[in-house]
């Protein structure tokens, strides 16, 4: 009566959050934190009621052992699962809604839909006045009214006490219906494959298709802006927008849609034609959400598109939800992404829910998504439904529990004994280790323990000495270095958990190359003093040589001189003769002078006496 979930309690425990937890002999655990009891059994996720053992791990998350069961982990209860165990009618959820009564209904794919109140489910089938088994969509409109699609026998109207259906015998365009959605008008619009869209206003149908207007006759989705502009998701011609001013009131009259109020986005750049989904986030922003193509933005002039290149699970967008926090939830057959878009929706960082991270479900279905009241997230998946309560998705702070657990030489095992005086006592690794310079290919294999999600730890590492920067974040536990030149070493890596919280101080591997003897400092010593004493008897062989030269030329010169000496008194006892000789000539040159006046005087006197002799 207290809350207490049993009172055959098998264990008591308590968490790092200050929180008592009691294990019972058939009710499963029960949390109190203080204030209230919350109780956890195989209803929502425990392995089996029968607990005999619990413990509260380094990371905060809570094991228990059971009778029968074998072990579960418990690290939040961040989400819930609805089953068929629970009361529902089937476990393939293809809708979710919650009606103004706070009731939840699931549409389910061959098993009706079912009313869950909170504690209790009520279930509906074909049988019961059900327009079909097969649900695919579910609102409620502004007068209570329930209405539910079906894929292949029209919708119902359910009042609350009766259903009423409608099909191609009541004027839909096509019993294959696969979304609905109430207009701010209050007129019911209808999604069908084949007919294009039916438009309801209470009174008849009114329906559209490719000779009145639209693009195609194959739509999946339907979503209405918060500007009033109808927007549709087609099969094979991408998206189309309706514009406000051509409301469903004037569509129902004119019974048509005229071409200047309606345009078809493929135009833009969509990357897949086929639209399963479409929100609006607030910004203003359009997500359009296809299959095989991603996710696409759309801010009212460009297109963008995220896929898995940019870190999506998958490329399959089966559903998509803004919720009040202002995040985009986007369902794939991997699982759940979470794109925050909060602040900017141009890089969102993206992070993944799947079964590490509780969402045991994985494949998520069309349509199948909605916020209750109490901001609680519900998906539905084809294991049944799952809540996602975010006020207990609090974020990892536990860094991983990091270890190198191998070291390789030349990718082999090695005997690290030859090279190291101390191994440790788990895994052998060597302690200051010292490798010859021919043994310098080194593999680290390396491992972070993180119990909440395991398979999303992450590693950074560099090798001090070698590299300058840190590596990308990777999900590889081992990093082979080759070729290490001689010198000393430190090996450092870091472990990442799932919300990014990593190692303070990363773990560490020193060792240390020594240089062959030809690097070595002495060496280098001895191979400088080699060389100053070569060029020592080098400078000392030459000066020698060049002493014995200098002498063999001074010998030279000398003998030179006394040539010099001896051929210049030869000149100049010639040259003495050349004189005399000139100067005889001088004289002889002055006699003849003398001579040839003396005969010219000789000549005149002859012939004056002849000039006189003849007169």
């Amino acid at each position: 009566e207290d809350g207490l979930c049993g009172d055959k309690i098998r264990a008591i425990t308590i968490d790092q959050n200050g929180n008592l937890w009691f294990g019972t002999h058939s009710n499963g655990v029960c949390r109190y934190d203080g204030k209230e009891f919350s109780n956890y059994n195989e209803s929502n996720g425990l392995c089996y009621d029968f607990v005999m053992s619990m413990v509260c791990d380094a990371g905060n998350n809570m094991w228990f052992g059971t009778d029968g069961g074998g072990i579960c982990k418990f690290d939040g209860a961040r989400f819930r699962h609805l089953t068929e165990k629970d009361g529902m009618a089937g476990n393939l959820v293809m809708a979710v809604w919650e009606d103004a009564k706070n009731n939840l209904w699931f549409g389910t794919y061959g098993n009706g839909v079912s009313k869950y109140d909170g504690q209790t489910f009520t279930n509906y089938k074909a049988k019961d006045g059900l327009c079909s088994d097969l649900i695919y969509d579910i609102i409620d409109d502004k007068n209570g009214n329930l209405w539910f699609v079906s894929k292949g026998n029209g919708i119902s109207m359910f009042d609350g006490k009766k259903f009423t259906n409608y099909n191609t015998s009541n004027g839909l365009p096509s019993d294959l219906v696969y979304s609905v959605v109430e207009d701010n008008l209050g007129n019911i619009w209808f999604a069908t494959l084949g007919g294009g869209i039916s438009i309801y206003n209470g009174k008849k149908f009114t329906n559209i298709g490719k000779e009145q207007g639209l693009s195609s006759d194959y739509v999946y989705s339907l979503f209405e802006d918060d500007d009033g502009n109808m927007w549709l998701g087609t099969d094979d011609e991408g998206v189309s927008m309706i514009f406000a001013e051509c409301n469903s009131n004037k569509i129902i009259e004119d019974g048509f849609i005229d071409e200047t109020h309606i345009i078809n986005l493929t135009k833009f750049g969509i990357t897949n034609k086929m639209v399963l989904n479409i929100v609006e986030d607030k910004f203003g922003n359009i997500w359009i959400g296809t299959f095989g193509g991603g996710i696409t933005r759309f801010d009212g002039v460009d297109l963008k598109t995220f896929s898995a290149k940019d870190g999506l699970n998958s490329n399959n967008i089966y559903l998509s939800l803004i919720d009040s926090a202002g995040y985009l939830w986007l369902g794939t057959e991997k699982g759940l992404n979470r794109l925050d878009i909060r602040e900017n929706p141009t890089t969102p960082e993206i992070k993944i829910y799947s079964k590490p991270e509780g969402f045991i479900g994985i494949e998520t279905n069309f349509n199948s998504c909605i916020e209750d009241h109490n901001k609680n997230l519900w998906f539905g998946n084809i294991y049944g439904a799952t809540m996602y309560n975010p006020r207990e998705d609090l974020p990892n702070k536990n860094e991983p529990i990091l270890n190198i657990t191998d070291v390789k030489l030349f990718f082999k095992k090695t005997d690290w004994s030859e090279y190291s005086d101390t191994l440790s006592r788990w895994g052998g690794i060597p302690y200051h280790l010292e490798l010859p310079y021919d043994q310098n290919h080194l593999t680290f294999e390396f491992v972070g323990i993180d119990t909440r999600s395991p398979k999303k730890v992450t590693y950074q590492w560099k090798l001090e000495g070698f590299d300058k920067d840190w590596s990308p974040r990777s999900n590889k536990t081992e990093v082979t270095y080759q070729y290490i030149p001689p010198g000393k070493y430190t090996f450092k890596v870091k472990a990442f958990n799932s919300d990014g919280v990593g190692n303070e101080q990363p773990v560490t591997f020193s060792f240390r190359i020594p240089p062959p003897f030809w690097q070595t400092w002495w060496f280098y010593t001895i191979l400088v003093l080699i060389g100053l004493l070569l060029v020592v008897i080098f400078v000392r062989l030459r000066l020698r040589a060049l002493e014995k030269e200098k002498k063999i030329l001074e010998h030279k010169v000398e003998q030179r001189t006394k040539e010099l000496r001896k051929e210049k008194a030869i000149v100049e006892q010639q040259t003495e003769e050349l004189r005399a000789q000139t100067d005889q000539l001088a004289m002889i040159n002055k006699e003849l002078e003398k001579l040839v006046i003396v005969a010219r005087e000789t000549d005149n006197s002859v012939m004056i006496a002849d000039k006189n002799g003849d007169m």
